[in-house]
């Protein structure tokens, strides 16, 4: 399985471009990934930026829904919409879409965090804010499902 790990600031541009930092860089050189796909969250004001490979095997799910299935239907137009094929420039930036910057919002600074085989994208204002007012959240979804989980692997040996 592909990781990615880490989270980091980046200047954005006027023009929605940002300078994808190094240790990212060289991760995705090793692994021969050049191409993306950059998308709307399904639940936040952010975009994923998801390795070419990562978003096929998603594809191949989403292909095996029910296409004459309404509910089906229109998630599927729901989760392909504002899809885009991205690529490092020359100098290994990357391009936010007009319409995803916007929607996401980014201002100066960009927030990359890591989330297992893909990138979020978030205005660094609204990264902050959503952690401080989700901090609560977290620790009673860490409790509850990390410790119970933690607690069933050992009385499962």
């Amino acid at each position: 399985m592909f990781v990615i790990t880490g989270m980091t600031d980046v200047a954005v541009d006027s023009k929605g471009r940002f300078l994808m930092p190094a240790f990212w860089k060289s991760l995705f050189t090793q692994h021969q990934i050049n191409e993306f796909v950059i998308k709307r969250h399904l639940y936040h004001s952010c975009l994923e930026l998801i390795p070419i490979s990562v978003w096929n095997e998603e594809l191949e799910k989403l292909n095996k829904l029910n296409r004459f299935n309404k509910q089906s239907n229109d998630f599927i137009r729901f989760y392909m919409s504002g899809v885009r094929v991205i690529e490092f420039d020359k100098v290994g930036r990357i391009q936010i879409p007009k319409d995803l910057f916007d929607y996401a919002e980014i201002k100066n600074t960009a927030v990359l965090s890591s989330s297992i085989d893909r990138i979020e994208i978030w205005d660094k204002v609204l990264y902050e804010n959503y952690l401080q007012s989700h901090s609560d959240e977290f620790q009673k979804f860490a409790e509850d499902f990390l410790g119970k989980s933690f607690m069933d692997d050992k009385e499962d040996k």
